[in-house]
């Protein structure tokens, strides 16, 4: 919907397992793309947002179906753009009845790259495999001296020191209400920040995520965050049965609504 001379859609259906076809006739859409002077939630942009996500679930889910048909196979990998969809990779889940999914974090164009070198490596060069992609941590890491560098350029606007219990500190920044930029490791690779890139938070406080989104993300009032619990914790707090590493699944609370004076402070 970024073309402002486009207003209409028709969903096709194109897979290895069949001839594209048509799946719904042309939706015409009246209006223009939405103006960023027109506030959200607008009912008229939130019913055109609605109707596109409920159309890639219904395509996705056939497609889905399909695959499964054709594969019996138990085992999902998801990957392109429609893989940061939460809800979708969700309902390949529950309502198609994969057991696994495993969804590329760089999960749109981005993911080319990584895949291309696999491709070259395994398939032209005819090498065994040999890695699994467990962390999607695969940016640059910066030695001290180029943080302590950038961090100078901005003088005496940023204090700088060394903490002697960098994990404990931060931890109680958190829960006395302070927002912590999270810098380590290697940036990654992928549009979700997975605590190397991170801004960190204390999801008890009623009001923070107006605080982030209008401080500090600067953002429309309806993106969501993800809250992180220790790996162990996972099924006290979401009902999933897959981990969810890479920030790709939608997550239940484990009691079907979450309580927020026990969620745990990220760490």
């Amino acid at each position: 919907m970024n073309h402002s001379n486009v207003h209409a859609v028709t969903a096709f259906f194109c897979s290895p397992f069949s001839e594209a076809a048509v799946l719904i006739p042309e939706i015409r859409i009246p209006r223009p793309p939405r103006d960023a002077s027109i506030p959200l939630p607008d009912e008229y942009y939130s019913s055109v947002a609605y109707v596109g996500q409920f159309i890639t679930e219904w395509v996705a889910m056939l497609a889905g179906k399909r695959l499964k048909e054709v594969t019996q196979s138990v085992n999902l990998c998801v990957a392109g753009g429609i893989g940061l969809n939460i809800d979708t990779n969700r309902k390949f889940l529950d309502e198609v009845g994969f057991e696994h999914i495993f969804i590329q974090p760089g999960a749109s164009d981005t993911g080319v790259p990584l895949g291309c070198a696999l491709w070259g490596y395994h398939v032209i060069l005819g090498q065994p495999r040999f890695w699994t992609m467990q962390s999607a941590s695969l940016g640059r890491k910066y030695r001290d001296d180029e943080i302590l560098a950038a961090i100078a350029t901005y003088g005496s606007k940023i204090t700088v020191r060394k903490s002697d219990n960098i994990a404990q500190e931060t931890t109680e920044l958190i829960a006395d209400g302070s927002i912590v930029g999270w810098f380590q490791g290697g940036a990654e690779y992928g549009p979700r920040a997975l605590g190397n890139r991170s801004i960190l938070c204390d999801a008890r406080i009623p009001d923070m995520r107006n605080i982030l989104n209008n401080r500090v993300k600067h953002r429309e009032p309806w993106r969501p965050f993800a809250a992180a619990v220790p790996r162990e914790c996972i099924h006290e707090y979401f009902e999933l049965a897959e981990e969810n590493s890479f920030m790709l699944l939608r997550g239940t609370g484990a009691s079907g609504e979450t309580d927020r004076s026990s969620l745990r402070s990220a760490r």
